[in-house]
């Protein structure tokens, strides 16, 4: 009632000040009644929080699909452009990125990889949060009232997709998958365990048998996953500065410009450098050419320089 008789409040402001000067009962009444119409037309047209976040996730901008595609293009060209022994020292690393470095086409095993990432994701049903209460989700009991009202809005849309044989992957962007990507490292975690007795039943209930692609090396598509969530950035996590000198693998998947301003400060810190390593060569001729100068001219002068022969008089003395 409050709500109504604010946006009642709101109308009026916009009455023209002709209508509210007459003094006519008629007039009166009259006002009353299309006052009362328009608040409820506005009430009835007006979109609640809810919808108007479930059309904000719809619009979010690059896809799920888009995303993926262009991970499985770095995959693919880092495995093709890195040696085998800078490959293999990440292996030991559970955080690391993703490499094929024991396949013979990367290209095949990043694209395989990438299909059952799709397929994993357009296949998952998010459950409802009283079905996964643990002591490490505590602290969402002290989650605003905004990141929950998303929370279960994300869930809503997820799950009606997926119901409705539509695929999320190419209707919502990150910030929806940010909320359903844990569930899929779950999918993850139980299909590299290779039981069948997992300890979360919840995962059990909702993992698929071919999580995994059966034709890449297990640990290889594992970090595959993994790899894809750590590029996920969180929502309050701000950009790196334009001015850094680490690349940022996530803008080229999650940029709106598709990582074309990545692109441009990669190429432009290679220039930088070039041009730093072009200036320290001449620094380093100009120092080596200035020290062999010295031992030239040294060597010059020391060719110059005579010694007279020092002789003893008759008398002895010098």
């Amino acid at each position: 009632q409050q709500q109504q008789k604010r946006k009642v409040l709101i109308f009026i402001q916009f009455i023209p000040r002709q209508s509210m000067s007459n003094n006519n009962s008629n007039d009166d009444s009259d006002f009353q009644a299309r006052a009362a119409a328009t608040a409820s037309k506005i009430s009835q047209s007006a979109l609640n929080p809810a919808e108007i976040l479930a059309q904000s996730l719809t619009s979010d901008q690059p896809k799920i699909d888009s995303a993926v595609k262009s991970y499985m293009s770095l995959c693919a060209a880092r495995s093709l452009t890195t040696t085998e022994t800078d490959s293999s020292s990440t292996d030991t690393s559970p955080s690391s990125c993703c490499y094929f470095s024991s396949s013979s086409d990367p290209r095949m095993a990043s694209l395989k990889c990438a299909r059952s990432l799709l397929k994993a994701i357009n296949s998952l049903t998010i459950p409802p949060d009283e079905e996964e209460k643990d002591d490490s989700k505590k602290e969402e009991e002290v989650e605003n009232d905004v990141t929950k009202l998303e929370r279960n809005v994300v869930r809503i849309v997820w799950n009606g997709l997926v119901k409705n044989g539509n695929k999320p992957s190419k209707i919502l962007g990150k910030r929806s998958l940010s909320y359903a990507y844990p569930y899929i490292l779950k999918l993850v975690t139980a299909a590299a365990s290779s039981t069948d007795d997992t300890q979360d039943s919840k995962v059990s209930a909702h993992t698929h048998a071919d999580v995994l692609p059966v034709d890449v090396e297990r640990n290889e598509s594992i970090l595959f996953f993994r790899e894809f969530g750590n590029l996920l950035p969180e929502q309050h996590q701000q950009p790196p500065n334009s001015d850094s000198d680490k690349d940022n693998d996530s803008a080229l998947l999650w940029d709106i410009d598709g990582g074309k301003a990545e692109l441009a400060r990669r190429r432009d810190r290679r220039v930088k450098r070039g041009k730093a390593a072009v200036t320290t060569d001449a620094q380093r001729e100009t120092l080596e050419q200035q020290v062999t100068n010295c031992f030239q001219h040294s060597n010059t002068d020391a060719s110059t320089v005579t010694i007279e022969e020092i002789t003893e008089d008759e008398d002895g003395e010098k």
